[in-house]
């Protein structure tokens, strides 16, 4: 998706690779990316978006989603049955926050996660700059009912671990 200034605000990519002799696992990646720049390039962003800052409740549904095309739709590149295909052991799925552009300076300050998205519902952050968050989870293969948990525990246990410790009830 362009952005108002032609560049790409919005983007989202799906990677699947199969062990190759020097890698032994198979890895099923989803990435989006998001340039706040480049979505509200102009002096005067659109009706709605001035100041909208993706929540928890977005990050939960991306990452739910994100879970389910990585574990199970990108196998289907290569098995027209995956919940028949025994993995060798437990997948480790990995859930990742970054503020790419985070040491470029934007009006003569370094951005940080809390300046793009926001992560209020997990209390105010014990640290001054958060670049980047991330957690990795273990599980053997889990009926889509259980990931929106396993997501939803997931983001408690990152924000924790990087410093946000008075999450709200619902968080």
């Amino acid at each position: 998706m362009a952005g108002e200034a032609g560049g790409t605000a919005l983007g989202l990519w799906a990677r699947f690779r199969l062990p190759d002799g020097l890698q032994p696992t198979i890895v099923g990646l989803v990435d989006l990316r998001i340039d706040f720049a480049a979505l509200l390039a102009p002096a005067q962003p659109p009706p709605g978006l001035a100041g909208t800052r993706l929540g928890i409740d977005d990050l939960r549904h991306f990452f739910v989603a994100a879970w389910a095309t990585a574990n199970h739709d990108l196998s289907l590149a290569v098995t027209t049955d995956s919940p028949e295909q025994k993995p060798a052991g437990p997948a480790v799925t990995e859930l990742h926050l970054q503020a790419e552009h985070a040491y470029t300076p934007v009006d003569g300050r370094i951005q940080s996660l809390p300046d793009l998205l926001d992560l209020s519902a997990f209390g105010e952050p014990t640290r001054e700059s958060l670049p980047r968050m991330s957690i990795a989870v273990t599980a053997p293969p889990v009926a889509s009912a259980q990931v929106d948990g396993l997501v939803n525990d997931a983001l408690r246990h990152m924000a924790a671990g990087f410093g946000f410790l008075e999450f709200e009830h619902d968080a």
